[in-house]
C-alpha cells in the first residue's frame, strides 16, 4: 500500500498496487509528512504543526506547533525513528523566497516537542 500527500490541493492519497484500489481525504491545510502510529492512525507534520490524523474518518487532533512565532514555515520532510519519536523538518519562506534557515523538530509520545537541530 502506497500513501502520498499533496501540498497544492491538501490531500492524504491511498493505492493498493495489488487490487488498483485508491482513496484520497481531503485536508483542511497543507501537510508535509505522515507516519503510521502502532496503536492506529498516523502522526503528520501540518503547516500549522504536529497533529494526530485519523483516516478514513479524517479526524485531526492538534497537537502543537514547535515555532508559532513562524507563521510562514510549514513541516516537511517526517519519519519515525526505531524509540518512537517522529521527526519533521520544517521549512520557511522569506516573501516568496525559500529561506535557507533549516530546522529539525523531535515530537515524543508526551507531546513534548525538542529541535535539538535548530538554530
Amino acid at each position: 500500500m502506497t500513501r502520498t500527500c499533496t501540498a497544492s490541493s491538501p490531500a492524504v492519497h491511498r493505492y493498493v498496487p495489488a487490487s488498483g484500489e485508491r482513496a484520497s481525504w481531503p485536508l483542511p491545510e497543507r501537510i508535509g509528512c505522515i507516519a503510521r502510529r502502532g496503536e492506529g492512525g498516523f502522526i503528520a507534520g501540518f503547516k500549522s504543526g504536529f497533529a494526530f490524523l485519523d483516516l478514513p474518518e479524517g479526524r485531526i487532533g492538534k497537537i502543537g506547533d514547535p515555532e508559532p512565532e513562524r507563521p510562514n514555515d510549514r513541516m516537511n520532510d517526517g519519519k519515525c525513528d526505531a524509540e518512537g519519536r517522529f521527526w519533521a523538518a520544517q521549512a520557511g519562506r522569506r516573501d516568496s523566497t525559500p529561506a535557507l534557515r533549516p530546522a529539525a523538530h523531535s515530537l515524543r509520545a508526551t507531546g513534548r516537542t525538542t529541535s535539538p537541530c535548530g538554530p
